[in-house]
């Protein structure tokens, strides 16, 4: 479920809106896999691992048409929608079964957090980006926390499985890139630092993404999403985003686009993240996911957790507080402005149940104006920490919870909460 750190957080400053993915264009492809600053891919993956890859590379596909892709989003973001209010519902029972505040539960610091400390005992550890991605801020934390995840366990196998390493469907290139080998994944720029500093830090990593778009004689092009191609043409009602001056890869870049942040296609990029995950996981120690928390902490319907079936794991979502570029903020908004428009997300109506379910709670009991505070401090960085045994312990004794969770298994996890200004 979304914990009540988060949940609050989302009605003070972060407007919800499903898996965030940043634009590609061919030419942007291209040059990442001939630019000199790219990654090198893994050609010789460990002899144990080679089959794993391999059979993760070759999944087969099920073709779709863009009329298939409508349907089938149509139902996820019902999937969604109910999914959120039973989201709301346990938060909302949680909240009344909890003695005394929100607040009671964090510590709230003002100085770099202590990874070291909060990131012991625990295997999985997410980190992940609100508000927006490709944010220095963000990325400079995030190298933080895999050097200091590494130092505190020296001898330890460590993963770090990234939204922002992308395959783009070479059979020669393998989507494990062991740290002291080579590949030819494609990173945004952005993001080098943070998979050098994995590479350093003798940190494995894993491509979650694909971005496999290909064209065909009559017309037709096709993107891969997860387990599926789907099938475009310029008879297709595709909103355009104005990627391309070429009309029929602005086609299928735009189409890329909406389907991957669509409710059906964040699922199933997400499903497509828990099989690459747990295909690997018997190899590992620890596994650092790094992703935007529509993939994350959205709602037990599209949530990464449930899908590697996982309850007791560390969610640290980095919070940058800085403007995106105005060309990115641009398209950002055009880009959701057309998908509401053409109806491919939820819009606001997830936001307004989660308004409403807080409004039922109440400020007090959510500890709205302490938070508010903490917000508005202005060191550079402000963090606050959720132990949730609290909660836990409520979960237990409370009848109408443990009804509810046999039919939605919410999850346990512990949330820090860094505010990066």
């Amino acid at each position: 479920m979304k914990t009540l750190t988060v949940f609050i957080f989302s009605l003070l400053f972060v407007y919800p809106v499903c898996a965030q993915k940043a634009p590609k264009n061919l030419d942007s492809m291209l040059q990442a896999q001939t630019s000199k600053a790219r990654l090198s891919i893994e050609r010789k993956p460990h002899v144990a691992v080679a089959p794993i890859i391999r059979d993760l590379q070759n999944e087969p596909l099920t073709h779709l048409s863009w009329q298939d892709f409508l349907t089938k989003n149509q139902h996820a973001k019902e999937v969604e929608m109910a999914s959120n209010k039973l989201d709301n519902q346990v938060t909302l029972l949680t909240a009344q079964e909890v003695e005394g505040s929100f607040m009671d539960m964090t510590k709230v610091g003002t100085h770099t957090p202590p990874y070291a400390q909060i990131t012991k005992g625990h295997r999985f550890i997410f980190i992940s980006e609100s508000i927006n991605h490709e944010t220095p801020l963000a990325i400079n934390e995030a190298v933080t926390i895999i050097k200091s995840v590494r130092k505190a366990n020296p001898k330890a196998r460590i993963l770090l499985a990234s939204e922002f390493l992308v395959w783009t469907g070479e059979p020669e290139c393998s989507l494990l890139q062991k740290a002291d080998g080579e590949s030819c994944l494609s990173a945004g720029s952005a993001y080098i630092p943070t998979f050098e500093a994995a590479k350093q830090a003798g940190v494995d990593l894993l491509a979650l993404d694909d971005f496999i778009c290909t064209h065909y004689l009559d017309n037709y092009s096709s993107v891969k999403m997860g387990q599926f191609l789907v099938f475009v043409s310029p008879k297709d009602d595709v909103p355009s985003l104005n990627i391309s001056s070429n009309p029929a890869d602005d086609l299928v870049l735009s189409a890329e686009q909406f389907i991957a942040i669509s409710p059906w296609g964040a699922r199933e990029r997400t499903r497509q993240w828990a099989r690459r995950i747990n295909a690997l996981r018997p190899f590992y120690d620890i596994i650092l996911v790094h992703a935007g928390d529509g993939h994350i902490n959205t709602t037990y319907s599209l949530d990464l957790a449930p899908m590697l079936k996982i309850k007791d794991y560390l969610l640290i979502t980095l919070l940058p507080f800085k403007d995106l570029t105005p060309d990115a903020a641009q398209y950002y908004e055009r880009r959701a402005q057309l998908a509401e428009q053409y109806n491919l997300q939820q819009g606001k109506a997830s936001f307004a149940k989660t308004k409403e379910t807080a409004d039922k709670i109440g400020d007090e009991k959510l500890g709205v104006d302490t938070l508010k505070k903490a917000i508005s401090n202005p060191i550079k960085t402000v963090w606050i920490y959720t132990d949730l045994e609290k909660i836990k312990q409520s979960q237990q004794k409370s009848q109408k919870l443990k009804e509810l969770n046999s039919a939605f298994p919410y999850s346990t996890e512990n949330v820090l909460m860094v505010l990066l200004k």
